[in-house]
């Protein structure tokens, strides 16, 4: 059977622990009646020892599901598992490069939490499809407003765009699975879309660099400008309170633009590692093909 890379969409779950990603993961794969068992996802796409003994995920796992089951071409779900661990974001990095897009899962009686935001940062750096849903809807104690609300900010959405659903009952999980064929896109071959990422990665490179050099160049001509000119006034006047209080916000105030340089400076050596990532995984497809 030809395979028309229309009906194709590559895709990811990602999650905070515990949030309900291996339910939902099995209830995608009760919906599209994989193999006619009742064996879990887990089973499925949990194969390294470790990985079964500590119930985490490590390496990069897929499992092809089919929607809908009675349509004669229905669409092929590619569901690529993420490590569930934050010792192995480099495997993350991998795994979120063969998707077009990634269904962003949050506990609605938590929020958004902190292993949520770092899997997110690299799916918006490999400018992939964001599906935001909300878990756990038919908890008593479900904060549905505060969990909405910190997820059109972080996304910039509006809340309709936002699916409710509850893994564990299969509450509009039919509602999410129509979502995953409208809204995520069919894939582009890999190697152009490796190439594009690498591209956008390094444009972005570029204007960190620049802005951080501007901002490092304006700070230091900005306080060697005002520090010598207190000094002066320190060392032509008897110092006073006042002048020492002067002296004390200018150095408070330098202290302030180094962490503003150090942040960025972080953030451009997080970009510089993420490309090396994509450009490590572009050289391994080309050894693979040749």
């Amino acid at each position: 059977m030809i395979i028309k890379k229309e009906k194709i969409r590559n895709f990811s779950i990602i999650a905070h622990i515990d949030h309900g990603k291996s339910t939902l993961a099995d209830r995608l794969l009760e919906k599209t009646n994989l193999k006619g068992s009742n064996k879990s996802i887990e089973r499925v796409l949990d194969s390294l020892s470790l990985e079964q003994e500590k119930g985490i995920t490590i390496k990069l796992n897929a499992v092809q599901l089919y929607y809908p089951l009675e349509s004669p071409e229905p669409y092929i779900f590619n569901l690529i598992d993420t490590p569930g661990h934050v010792d192995f974001m480099y495997e993350v990095s991998r795994s979120l490069a063969a998707c077009e897009g990634v269904i962003l899962l949050v506990d609605a009686t938590k929020g958004i939490q902190a292993q949520t935001l770092a899997y997110y940062e690299i799916a918006k750096s490999l400018n992939l499809k964001v599906l935001p849903v909300i878990n756990k809807i038919d908890l008593p104690h479900a904060q549905l407003d505060t969990t909405k609300n910190q997820l059109t900010e972080l996304l910039d959405c509006q809340e309709n765009d936002i699916c409710l659903i509850s893994a564990k009952t299969g509450l509009n999980v039919d509602l999410l699975l129509e979502k995953i064929i409208s809204d995520i896109p069919p894939p582009l071959e890999k190697s152009e879309l490796t190439r594009l990422k690498i591209n956008d990665l390094t444009a972005q490179i570029h204007l960190k660099r620049r802005e951080l050099g501007k901002l490092i160049a304006e700070t230091k001509n900005k306080f060697s400008k005002a520090e010598s000119y207190l000094l002066e006034r320190l060392l032509d006047e008897k110092p006073n309170s006042e002048k020492l209080n002067e002296l004390q916000v200018a150095l408070s105030d330098r202290k302030a633009e180094t962490e503003i340089i150090l942040n960025k400076k972080r953030e451009l050596r997080d970009l510089e590692k993420h490309l090396e990532q994509l450009q490590a995984i572009q050289l391994e497809a080309k050894v693979e093909v040749n």
